[in-house]
């Protein structure tokens, strides 16, 4: 599925309408039902089971939500043990390989973002991005400023944008800037041109002709018949930064104050881990598409296992 992140949100959500609480099928019903009916030694007593680390129900993202409920309810145990969680990051609640999933589904969801699509609403607040992006190819843009400068300005000028191009031609300019001449337009001697930024010359020494790339620039312009491309860099490295900073301002907030989808999330990357080998894609490779793909195989055993969830919490 093209969009992981945002079918599992689908899922899970149909599944516990009303941020009802989620509970393994074997567990007592009479306690789950006291817990939905607001029970708050029940909610705690939820929270208890998935907080035992012993048991083949743990999972703390669970439990945090449980306690957070009988909290509110106002138990008092409950609350204690959401405050000792409040100096605790989101992240240190994932083993590595859990982490490691968790990235994927970050880049995934920016991925998707960057070129132009509206995120899914669990990150949203956490992408500090004010500027339109747009995604095209080096083809298509060439050719949008050769038929309107104007119109090109328009669709492309002040934007951030995902472009995807072959490269033709690797150099330099008398101001020492590195640029990549990419295919495209109608004209072979008048080229859409890509500016790196310097930070990344490496990156630019190992490429060759004929190499196709996506890059992430910032504006673009046209001159002498050329689209020019402003402050690229390689769309991986663009999407591994913001990664990290998503996580960092995530780990930035205290637990309480985290939405309760990314506990979902949460609980979720848990659940499909324990699914997966250990020399799963995900834990192995960088390569997002082959781990996304392993996560949606497993998911009908996670469908499977939770779907009689649904007549519990009724």
């Amino acid at each position: 599925m093209k969009y992981f992140l945002l079918m599992i949100l689908i899922f899970i959500n149909s599944l516990f309408a009303n941020q009802q609480v989620k509970k393994k099928v074997e567990e007592d019903k009479k306690i789950i039902n006291a817990c939905n009916s607001g029970d708050a030694i029940a909610c705690n007593s939820l929270g208890n089971i998935y907080f035992d680390l012993s048991s083949d129900k743990a999972n703390v993202f669970i439990g945090i939500l449980l306690h957070k409920k009988a909290c509110k309810l106002g138990n008092e145990e409950s609350c204690k043990i959401i405050n000792d969680y409040e100096d605790k990051k989101y992240k240190s609640l994932f083993t590595d390989n859990e982490t490691k999933i968790l990235n994927f589904m970050i880049k995934e969801e920016l991925t998707f973002f960057l070129q132009g699509n509206e995120p899914i609403s669990i990150f949203k607040e956490y992408y500090n991005s004010k500027r339109t992006h747009i995604a095209a190819t080096s083809n298509d843009i060439q050719l949008d400023y050769e038929k309107n400068e104007v119109g090109a300005d328009l669709k492309y000028k002040n934007k951030d944008i995902v472009v995807s191009g072959e490269v033709s031609r690797i150099s330099k300019d008398a101001f020492d800037s590195i640029y990549l001449d990419l295919k495209g337009g109608t004209n072979q001697f008048m080229p859409p041109k890509a500016y790196i930024e310097k930070e990344y010359i490496e990156w630019v020494s190992k490429l060759s002709k004929k190499d196709k790339i996506k890059l992430f620039c910032e504006k673009s312009s046209m001159v002498m018949g050329s689209a020019i491309l402003n402050n690229c860099k390689p769309l991986d490295a663009v999407i591994e930064e913001k990664t990290n900073n998503i996580i960092d301002l995530i780990d930035k907030k205290e637990i309480s104050a985290l939405n309760e989808d990314l506990f979902i999330m949460g609980f979720t990357i848990k659940e499909l881990s324990k699914s997966l080998k250990n020399n799963s894609k995900c834990y192995t490779s960088n390569d997002m598409n082959s781990c996304i793909k392993e996560l949606n195989s497993v998911m009908p055993k996670f469908q499977k296992n939770f779907s009689d969830l649904k007549g519990l919490f009724k």
